[in-house]
């Protein structure tokens, strides 16, 4: 059953664990994901899906870092060029909104700067339109792929967006080719009228995220000379402590958030190959409080305690032995085979005294019943799955420096499937910069 929201669900209302943390952002998810795979034996994939307006795009919690260059050392030059040449700048143009500088954020940044002279210190780059500066909180909403879809739908622009049709309820389950290897339409089921429907179109852009669109190259058939369609699907690992900070505490204020992103000065694919996201008063810039009593009592019942977060995210490379696997037609769920990404292990003394240190030295305690231990993310816990259908080189990708799939003129393939590593910052921002560079591409074709 799909749930249609027409902008990203972090701006849609729900119910508040009032007093508790929790990550607002990610309320809305666990109610409407699906889980639209097969866990092979052995395999620890936790992640899911939810079919809605602009596709999984919008569950993403709106943090946009680029990638640095180490992160960006494995991948082909031609495309690590074009994201630090134009496409990096164009996607920050539309997803973008730097808030003002806040008082407590210019406080805990400099405060970084000075102890841990060691590691570049930012402020960490949101897509989120903020209400209230201070507390960072999310009222007037997070970048909307759905909404900017609607709104160049309904456009009177006869040259613009205005043409785009939006096709809700329908799922894809194939791709017809001819002998040639050209796309020649798209297969589709209506789920509400129940038959299925076919979709012509001069290109094809595959954009079904990193599980559904290696089932679709599979269920069509599409070429595969080199094996590796379904192939290195690979989360990247990330490691995160909750904590508090109570009244009376030099960095405690009971109205107001910090969001930091940090970088050690040496870092490179082999030395500190993480990012490092210092949350303070994440309850309130993970959250959406429009009505200021929720706002007051919930601080009331946490007893003004800041609840906050750190959370170290590691570059790490595909993972070979990993697969996705459609077997059987497009009603059966795809088997995955999926295990961690070792490229943590040999840094896990490293951030755990980091942790430590910063913890410490912002008097920050357990929260209520937990610890400070640092905890993995879940594979797949926060939709960062990559590379079943990774760009390279000729003989070392399945789609080449346009996107395009080898093999097949006409199609394209633009979602983090198309990734060869899994980046240490999250990937929205660098998958928009491939979707703008995309665009472009296909404007220039005859």
């Amino acid at each position: 059953m799909s749930a249609l929201f027409t902008t990203h669900t972090a701006n849609l209302p729900r119910q508040y664990q009032l007093g508790q943390f929790e990550k607002h952002l990610w309320a809305l998810f666990d109610e409407y994901k699906v889980i639209n795979y097969q866990n092979a034996d052995g395999s620890d994939y936790q992640g899911a899906q939810a079919f809605n307006l602009g596709g999984r795009s919008v569950f993403w919690g709106g943090f946009i870092p680029r990638m640095t260059w180490w992160e960006l050392e494995a991948w082909p030059e031609e495309v690590r060029w074009a994201l630090e040449d134009v496409a990096y700048a164009q996607a920050e143009d539309l997803m973008y909104w730097p808030p003002a500088p806040a008082p407590y954020q210019t406080q805990v940044k400099s405060w970084l700067n000075q102890t841990w002279a060691d590691y570049a210190h930012f402020d960490a780059p949101m897509a989120v339109r903020q209400l209230n500066d201070a507390r960072g909180t999310l009222a007037p909403g997070l970048f909307s792929t759905a909404d900017l879809l609607t709104e160049g739908r309904i456009s009177t622009d006869p040259g613009g967006l205005g043409k785009c049709t939006v096709n809700l309820n329908h799922a894809v389950t194939g791709l017809q080719v001819d002998p040639s290897g050209r796309v020649t339409s798209v297969e589709a089921t209506d789920l509400i009228a129940a038959r299925v429907r076919r979709y012509q179109g001069k290109y094809v852009v595959l954009a079904a995220g990193t599980v559904e669109s290696a089932k679709l190259a599979q269920l069509s058939g599409l070429k595969d000379p080199y094996g590796l369609v379904g192939k290195g699907i690979t989360d990247h690992p990330v490691l995160f402590t909750h904590f508090s900070i109570p009244p009376g505490k030099q960095w405690h204020r009971p109205d107001a958030s910090s969001k930091t992103l940090s970088r050690h000065r040496s870092a490179s694919a082999t030395s500190h190959p993480y990012n490092v996201l210092l949350e303070l008063g994440a309850d309130l810039n993970q959250g959406r409080y429009l009505d200021p009593d929720t706002l007051k009592r919930h601080r009331a019942l946490k007893g003004d305690t800041m609840l906050c977060e750190i959370v170290f995210l590691f570059n790490a490379p595909l993972v070979e032995a990993n697969w996705v696997k459609q077997q059987g037609p497009s009603y059966v769920k795809p088997q995955i085979f999926m295990q961690k990404s070792p490229a943590a292990d040999p840094f896990w003394g490293e951030v755990n005294a980091l942790k430590d240190q910063i913890i410490g030295a912002l008097g920050g305690e357990p929260l209520e019943g937990g610890s400070l231990a640092l905890n993995a993310g879940a594979l797949g816990g926060v939709a960062h799955e990559v590379g079943t259908l990774r760009l390279g080189p000729e003989g070392q990708g399945v789609v080449d420096m346009n996107l395009k799939f080898r093999g097949h003129d006409n199609l394209f393939v633009c979602d983090l499937s198309v990734f060869p590593t899994s980046p240490a910052a999250n990937p929205s921002l660098t998958l928009t910069a491939l979707a703008l560079r995309l665009a472009q591409h296909i404007e220039t074709l005859p």
